[in-house]
């Protein structure tokens, strides 16, 4: 998948996924995942509620910035 200003070879997640935890969990478990650029948060939009960010704050904030902006998007039209 491209995202426009992503850095994208493929191995996103590979190089930068870290688990944090190794217990099983039902809710899942803990990773850290680096990206090189905030931009590159993007990718984790698909995931929806699926995973939570905890940080970094600009990592949080930039995530809902994009996720209003999709909404606002896809929000049904007063005309439609």
């Amino acid at each position: 998948m491209k995202y426009p200003g992503v850095s994208n070879d493929g191995l996103m997640f590979a190089r930068g996924l870290a688990r944090d935890d190794d217990e099983e969990a039902a809710a899942g478990h803990k990773v850290t995942i680096r990206f090189l650029h905030l931009e590159d948060v993007r990718a984790l939009l698909p995931f929806g509620s699926a995973v939570t960010v905890h940080g970094p704050s600009e990592a949080r904030a930039h995530l809902s910035d994009l996720a209003a902006d999709l909404a606002h998007h896809y929000a049904v039209s007063p005309t439609s």
